[in-house]
């Protein structure tokens, strides 16, 4: 995805509170975001259904890479692309679910 329009709020506190009521964000700031992901290494591979809420999914469980970057009118941020992985956390689940009436 490239130079999606996004709203800039600058902290969650703002994006959440900052209007003066829970829910209700306070000022932003246009900018645009940009993301690429490389998913690779299928680690593994598996389903799960719950009939009893109704829900099912097939998934596959891979490394991934994410680039990304923020663009507004003052600065920009960028991923800094060889230091993403964490080994305690270095996977991405891609996966397609049921649930309800698709199920």
């Amino acid at each position: 995805m490239t130079n999606v329009a996004m709203a800039d709020y600058r902290t969650l506190a703002n994006a959440l509170f900052g209007g003066g009521a829970p829910g209700v964000p306070g000022a932003s700031t246009p900018s645009t975001v940009s993301w690429e992901v490389d998913w690779h290494d299928v680690l593994s591979t598996g389903s799960f259904r719950d009939d009893a809420v109704g829900f099912a999914m097939d998934y596959k469980q891979t490394r991934a890479h994410l680039n990304w970057s923020m663009r507004e009118a003052d600065f920009t941020f960028v991923s800094e692309g060889s230091h993403q992985f964490v080994p305690s956390f270095g996977y991405a689940l891609i996966a397609k679910e049921r649930s309800g009436v698709f199920l």
